[in-house]
């Protein structure tokens, strides 16, 4: 959408991890809103090359694999995030009034139309992907890769789909009539379009080999429910129609389902009808908008570490704004490591280093790059320490690039933090000062020394878009660090097994958090899903209105959160549940069913002192898998992350019949 605009400036927010990061449905709301505003007022830029009313937008695959090259794209592991993230994105976008809105604000009209991305179980190896073909069971499916799919379409915010680049099940994605027909307009009632990702008819007879030639590939195509074609293919439905292959109530029907949606965006609406045709161009980079962006970012940023200085009884996070600060590391002031692969141009980037100097104006800078991302100089390293060891505090800022984890591109051969980075790190650290790592990267970086370094803080961020000062309002503690991770980080490369095999109870131990196997010591991650540290303590409690139920009954989970200070800010309330017989391996047990699973999550801002009350509303049998569960059982509640979480608020319900 505008984060596309190949005309002039507009608002960038951040990557797909990043905005996962935030875990604040209403604030995304607030993002789609700012999006769709700024494509509508481009739509009145002089000359425009593009139709902006019309977009690719989120991309809701699953990262059952951190290392998948398009992981950055993606809201993480987990089917429950992600679809909460996206129906609160692309309920704004389609012109739902508020995220709780049941209808559009003008009703059969649509303020923009979202294309999501990419229909179904697409999720590495990226570098095969015109001819891999992914292995899904139906509970894989139904349980993990189609459950955001699901919530969009329930929600009435999915506007058109673009099938996926790989196969599925042995069937080309482009070409598979069982998920384009049967369950998005058969099942799910969907009544909206289904485009291809460039260059996959071809790859129907080219690389799939399920065709013979090319009008034929085209023919599949259409008759699967593929409506329109992102490159010159379609041509070839001349032929396909002349040979007998397809004919043309099949294409009248494509055709159909493409100027239903054009015309619900305002494709051919006499002049004055149209009801967003009226939002101005300068809106688009406005202040506002400018601030939600920042916004974004502050919320988006993951505390992973924050142990204590050697002085005093300190943290070494929050920063002082005063004294010499040495800022270190090839992504402190570079803008190439704050946008991504599909991105515009905002009307100024504002790196990490530029926000530090704004939010420490009294501060003496140090700054120097010490390496590259990449390369193995260390020549850089004695400038580093030198200006470290003169500094009162040490920031490094280091990471990943989109060339190392784009389209096309997978880290199967490593995921820690490339080139001398780690070294350097380890350089710094010795010099003895508070020191703070932010890692950017899109997908998990993991560096298990970084996360035990007496006197290091370690944050993550994705590429975070225009406005580097977010990072630093929550460095030096303008604002409140709140953002949670939307994927695991393992321990080791050898957690994750074969980036091939998407069932989420492979081997060594299952994919995502969902399935992990906590029970075994060699499974437990580094960093669980869903973890992220604040500057402030916050007392919770949690408690169920019923200690039985049964399948059909509807519980009432009841939490109570207090800061406890020293700051106020925003924090997570996120709800997770476990059948405590759904563990693989006790009797009963179902191991196809997830073991852990997010239900529930809120994100409130609390003053110092300030208490809050939350309660869920949780019919049982509406739990993934919950039918399929042993009964009589138990069902855990906790408030946390989806780790083993042994320390979270926690309470239980007995099941029976």
């Amino acid at each position: 959408m505008s984060n596309c605009c190949v005309d002039g400036a507009a608002t960038q927010f951040p990557q797909g991890t990043g905005v996962a990061a935030t875990w604040n449905p209403e604030l995304v709301f607030q993002m789609g809103v700012v999006t769709s505003d700024e494509s509508r007022g481009m739509m009145h830029f002089p000359n425009r090359s593009v139709d902006y009313r019309t977009g690719a937008s989120s991309v809701i695959n699953i990262l059952k694999d951190g290392r998948w090259g398009r992981a950055p794209e993606t809201y993480g592991e987990c089917p429950i995030l992600t679809g909460t993230i996206a129906v609160a994105l692309n309920k704004a976008l389609v012109g739902f009034k508020s995220l709780n809105s049941t209808t559009r604000e003008y009703g059969w009209r649509l303020k923009t139309l979202p294309v999501l991305r990419h229909f179904v179980a697409y999720a590495g190896p990226d570098s095969e992907r015109f001819s891999f073909s992914a292995t899904v069971s139906d509970d894989d499916l139904s349980l993990t890769y189609l459950h955001a799919w699901k919530a969009v379409a329930d929600a009435g915010a999915l506007g058109g789909v673009m099938s996926a680049i790989s196969g599925l099940n042995g069937v080309p994605s482009a070409a598979d009539r069982r998920m384009l027909t049967d369950v998005l307009r058969g099942e799910w009632e969907w009544d909206g379009f289904v485009t291809s990702d460039c260059d996959t008819i071809s790859a129907i007879g080219d690389d799939f080999h399920w065709t013979s030639n090319l009008p034929e590939s085209c023919a599949e195509a259409v008759r699967a429910g593929g409506d329109l074609n992102c490159g010159p293919e379609y041509k070839h439905l001349i032929n396909a129609s002349k040979y007998g292959l397809i004919g043309q109530a099949e294409i009248d029907l494509a055709v159909t389902r493409l100027l239903g949606r054009r015309i619900q965006v305002g494709d051919l609406d006499p002049p004055g009808a149209d009801p967003y045709g009226n939002i101005p161009l300068g809106i688009v980079d406005s202040p506002p908008h400018r601030a939600l962006a920042r916004q974004l970012v502050r919320e988006s940023l993951v505390l992973l570490t924050n142990p204590k200085t050697s002085v005093g009884d300190k943290n070494v996070l929050p920063l002082r704004s005063s004294g010499i600060i040495a800022v270190i590391g090839p992504s402190a002031d570079d803008i190439a490591v704050q946008a991504h692969t599909y991105h515009g141009t905002p009307s100024a980037w504002i790196t990490v280093l530029d926000g530090i100097k704004q939010v420490a104006p009294a501060a003496t800078i140090l700054t120097a790059p010490g390496c590259s991302r990449k390369g193995s100089s260390t020549a850089g390293f004695a400038e580093a320490v030198r200006l470290a060891s003169q500094a009162d505090q040490v920031i490094w800022v280091g990471g990943l690039e989109a060339s190392m984890e784009e389209e096309g591109t997978d880290r199967t051969d490593d995921i820690g933090l490339p080139g001398v980075q780690l070294a350097l790190i380890k350089e710094l650290q010795r010099v003895g000062k508070p020191m703070a790592a932010v890692v950017i990267s899109g997908g998990p970086v993991s560096e298990p020394t970084m996360a035990r370094m007496p006197g290091l803080a370690w944050a993550w961020i994705s590429y975070f878009g225009q406005d580097g000062r977010g990072i630093a309002d929550v460095l030096f503690g303008d604002t409140n660090p709140s953002g949670r991770l939307p994927f695991t980080i393992p321990s080791n490369l050898s957690q994750l097994g074969d980036i091939h095999d998407y069932s989420l109870t492979a081997a060594p131990y299952g994919k995502t958090y969902r399935y992990l196997a906590y029970s075994q010591p060699a499974a437990v991650p580094l960093f669980a899903f869903g973890a992220g540290l604040s500057y402030s303590s916050f007392e919770t409690t949690i408690a169920t209105n019923t200690t039985t139920a049964a399948p059909t009954d509807t519980v009432e989970v009841m939490a109570a959160i207090r800061n406890q200070g020293p700051l106020p800010g925003q924090h997570v309330v996120a709800l997770f549940c476990q059948f405590l017989q759904s563990d693989g391996v006790s009797p009963g047990s179902v191991k196809q069913l997830p073991r852990r699973e997010l239900v529930a999550l809120s994100k409130i801002h609390l003053s110092v002192s300030e208490a809050r009350n939350i309660s869920w509303q949780l019919r049982i049998r509406d739990i993934q898998g919950a039918l399929r569960q042993a009964f009589p059982g138990v069902i855990r509640f906790w408030i946390g992350d989806g780790g083993p979480c042994t320390d979270c608020p926690t309470t239980s319900v007995q099941l029976a019949w």
